[in-house]
C-alpha cells in the first residue's frame, strides 16, 4: 500500500482501535465530582466543578466562564474515578467551534493545551 493510501486510511483505523478498549470502562465507572481552580490563557481565572454520573463517561462542567469547553469525556482517564490524575478531555465550547483540551498531571495539578476554534491556549487546574 502506498504512503498516501496509509495516510488516507489512518484516521479511520485510529478511530476504530482507540475507543474499542474503553467500551466497558464507562459502564463500570462510579460517580465523581471535583472542584478545580483554573488559570491559564484560555480565559479569566475562575473555578469549575467537573462531574460525571455512575456508568457514564460524559463529563459535565459547571462554574465560571474560564474559556474552556463545558462538556467532556473521561474514557481515557488514568483513573476513571479520580479526575485529579488526568488523561481526560473537554471538547467543544460555548460557540461550538470544536476546541479540544486534554488534561495531564503537571506540577501538582493538571495542565492542558487546548486546540481548535479561534484560539489555541493553555490551562492549569488545581483540585480543591
Amino acid at each position: 500500500m502506498s504512503l498516501a493510501g496509509l495516510l488516507l486510511l489512518s484516521p479511520f483505523m485510529m478511530g476504530k482501535g482507540c475507543y474499542e478498549r474503553h467500551d466497558g470502562v464507562c459502564e463500570a465507572a462510579g460517580a465523581t465530582e471535583v472542584v478545580f481552580d483554573v488559570t491559564g490563557t484560555c480565559g479569566p481565572a475562575g473555578r469549575l466543578t467537573i462531574s460525571s454520573w455512575a456508568g457514564s463517561c460524559t463529563l459535565d462542567v459547571t462554574g465560571d466562564d474560564v474559556g474552556l469547553p463545558m462538556k467532556g469525556n473521561r474514557s481515557h482517564a488514568v483513573d476513571i474515578d479520580d479526575l485529579t490524575k488526568g488523561g481526560w478531555r473537554l471538547e467543544g465550547n460555548s460557540s461550538e467551534q470544536g476546541m479540544l483540551c486534554e488534561f495531564h498531571e503537571s506540577d501538582g495539578g493538571l495542565e492542558a493545551r487546548c486546540d481548535g476554534g479561534e484560539l489555541d491556549c493553555t490551562a492549569h487546574l488545581q483540585a480543591q
